[in-house]
């Protein structure tokens, strides 16, 4: 069932000028699509590399292990490219976007998926401060840390799966 407030809110967004712009120049979805999988290819690495290094599948000695700490700076930066990529995508595309339960299914585990890998960067963070943290908050660590991986994975599939929808 579609939720008439998002048919109304697509509407209203379809009938914009930069809309109507977007819809106009075929070529501009294209690049801005491009620009977001480059985006999502930089954040899902980071995000994955991080999970890795909470899950102790990367030891302070292996050659990826400072990479970890050296993606959180343009997986912010990938972020923030997706936020601005994806709502030039919805502007271009509102329909296709918000009316599609797969995009929203996306948007709430994309929401899951950043708090879950907040507390998995916290709880790194307290774990590596701390030499003698108790095995609990590694526990919870390593919990997270899978969570946060199943959740960016089904992200990625979510995102591919409102292609064909």
């Amino acid at each position: 069932m579609i939720n008439p407030f998002l048919k109304q809110l697509s509407l209203t967004i379809e009938q914009t000028a930069m809309s109507q712009s977007l819809q106009g120049v075929e070529w501009v979805v294209a690049v801005v699509q491009t620009i977001h999988i480059f985006a999502v290819c930089t954040l899902m690495t980071a995000m994955m590399l991080s999970n890795f290094k909470a899950l102790g599948v990367l030891k302070r000695g292996h050659v990826l292990y400072p990479l970890a700490s050296a993606l959180k700076g343009p997986a912010h930066i990938a972020l923030f490219i997706l936020l601005l990529t994806g709502l030039v995508m919805i502007i271009g595309e509102p329909a296709r976007a918000l009316l599609n339960p797969i995009f929203q299914l996306k948007m709430l585990l994309l929401l899951v998926a950043t708090v879950c890998s907040v507390n998995v960067a916290i709880q790194q963070k307290k774990f590596e401060n701390n030499f003698f943290s108790n095995s609990g908050n590694n526990l919870l660590q390593k919990l997270l840390a899978l969570i946060a991986i199943s959740l960016w994975i089904s992200i990625l599939f979510a995102g591919r799966w409102i292609a064909y929808t």
